[in-house]
C-alpha cells in the first residue's frame, strides 16, 4: 500500500500579526511567543521557537534548516561558477536568502492548505536519481536531509504547477503579434559585448572606466578578454556574431539595433548586469513569415512569452499569499 506524505502543521505557541508585510524581529516577538505556553507542550515548543528563524503560518525554518539551505545553494553554484561569476553569484545569494526562504515556506503552507501530497513511490524515485547523478551527495548530506528537500521541493513544483503554469495561456495569435514587432526587422547584426556581472556601483563605475579605456582608443576585443566578466570572452573576445531580434533578452538586443555599425554603447543594464556593446556591422536576412512560422521560431518565441507571463503570476501569487500571511523572521 502507497503511504503519503501530507504537510502537517506544526504547533507554534501565540499568534503573530497579520500586517501584510515582513516584520523583522530579532528575537523579541519570538521569544514573547512562547511565554505564552504552559508545562510539557511548553517546554516542547520553547526549543522549536528557540531554534526558529523564519516562522510563516504554521511553517517553521530553524537556524540549522536555514544554514543547510544556504549550504546546498551555494555548493550548487560552485559546481556551476567559478572566479568573479561564482563570487557575485554567492553575494546575491546572501542577499535574498531570506526572502526565497519565507517564499518556499509561504508556498509549502500553500500546499498545506489545499491538499497537496508525495508519494513515497516519487521520494524512493528522486532519491534515487540524484544519488546516481552525484554518489558523492551521501557524503555531505544524510538521506533524511535529502528526503527533506525532496519532499519539500516537490511540494513546491506541485503547488507552482497548479497555481502558475496551469493558469499561463499563451495563444497563437500573441505569438504571432510578438513575431511581427520583433521579428519583421530583417536586419542580422554582428555584435560583441563587455559584461560586468551586478547592479551595485561597483559594477557600474567598473563598466565606466571599461568604457573610458575604449574612449581611449583601447581595441574593444583585447579589452574584452582581458575584461569582460561573460565567461566565453576569453576565447570569442567578447565577439557574438550576427545576432536576429529573438534571440537576446530585449534591453540588449533593443540597444543592438540601435548602433551603428562601429559604434559602442553606453552602459546597458540587463538581468545579467551591465553591458558595452559594440555592433562590427550588420546585413539583411530572407523575411519571416509571421503567418506561418516555423517550427524552432514559434516554439522559442511562445517559451519566452509563457516564461513573462508565469514569472508575473508568480509575483502576484506570492504578493497574494504575504498579505494574508502571518510571517517573522529572526536575524538568521
Amino acid at each position: 500500500m502507497t503511504r503519503s506524505y501530507r504537510a502537517s502543521p506544526e504547533a507554534v505557541p501565540g499568534r503573530f500579526p497579520r500586517s501584510g508585510r515582513m516584520s523583522v524581529w530579532l528575537g523579541a516577538a519570538i521569544g514573547a511567543a512562547v511565554l505564552l505556553a504552559h508545562g510539557a507542550a511548553w517546554a516542547q515548543s520553547r526549543v522549536l521557537i528557540d531554534e526558529a528563524v523564519i516562522v510563516v503560518n504554521n511553517k517553521i525554518m530553524t537556524r540549522r534548516e536555514f544554514a543547510v539551505a544556504r549550504e546546498m545553494q551555494t555548493k550548487d553554484l560552485q559546481a556551476r561558477l567559478k572566479g568573479a561569476e561564482l563570487a557575485q553569484a554567492v553575494k546575491e545569494l546572501d542577499a535574498s536568502m531570506v526572502e526565497q526562504m519565507v517564499e518556499n515556506l509561504l508556498i509549502e503552507s500553500r500546499a498545506e492548505e489545499v491538499g497537496i501530497t508525495v508519494s513515497d513511490k516519487e521520494m524512493d524515485q528522486r532519491l534515487e536519481s540524484i544519488v546516481r547523478r552525484d554518489p558523492a551527495v551521501l557524503e555531505s548530506y544524510s538521506e533524511a536531509q535529502l528526503k527533506d528537500y525532496i519532499y519539500k521541493d516537490s511540494l513546491r513544483r506541485q503547488v507552482l504547477q497548479r497555481e502558475i503554469n496551469s493558469r499561463v495561456r499563451v495563444d497563437d495569435d500573441e505569438v504571432k503579434r510578438v513575431c511581427r514587432a520583433e521579428l519583421g526587422d530583417n536586419r542580422e547584426v554582428d555584435v560583441g559585448h563587455i559584461l560586468v556581472r551586478g547592479h551595485d556601483d561597483a559594477a557600474l563605475q567598473k563598466i565606466r572606466s571599461i568604457q573610458r579605456t575604449l574612449a581611449g582608443g583601447a581595441d574593444f576585443e583585447q579589452t574584452a578578454a582581458a575584461n569582460s566578466e561573460d565567461p566565453s570572452a576569453a576565447t570569442n573576445r567578447g565577439r557574438l556574431g550576427f545576432i536576429s531580434r529573438g534571440q537576446f533578452v530585449k534591453e540588449f538586443e533593443d540597444k543592438a539595433f540601435s548602433l551603428a555599425a562601429g559604434q559602442v554603447s553606453e552602459p546597458v543594464a540587463t538581468q545579467f548586469g551591465y553591458h558595452l556593446i559594440r555592433v562590427f556591422g550588420e546585413r539583411s536576412k530572407p523575411g519571416v513569415n509571421c503567418e506561418a512560422l516555423d517550427e524552432p521560431t514559434r516554439q522559442r518565441i511562445f517559451n519566452r512569452l509563457f516564461a513573462q507571463l508565469s514569472e508575473k503570476r508568480m509575483r502576484e501569487f506570492l504578493a497574494d499569499l504575504k498579505k494574508r500571511a502571518d510571517i517573522v523572521v529572526r536575524n538568521p
